[in-house]
């Protein structure tokens, strides 16, 4: 089941705040609802949305968006 939102579904149907959803993708999906104290399994699902890519500064060595040695030699 997928759900946009982290619900506590096999025991009382809780919507977990989002200060107490698991967002670690690399967690065993184990949670501890914070309603009724039991645990269930919740796993983060996200999409590849693709590559962010800049030329990298020769001098700094920073990507190009936070580069700042053309301003320095003004």
């Amino acid at each position: 089941m997928n759900s946009y939102k982290q619900i506590c579904p096999p025991y009382c149907g809780c919507i977990e705040e989002e200060c107490y959803a698991n967002w670690d993708a690399d967690s065993d999906g184990t949670v501890t609802c914070s309603n009724c104290g039991k645990d269930y399994y919740s796993m983060p699902q996200y999409s590849f949305e693709g590559w962010q890519v800049e030329k990298i500064c020769g001098d700094c060595r920073e990507k190009e968006s936070e580069c700042f040695c053309e301003e320095e030699a003004e």
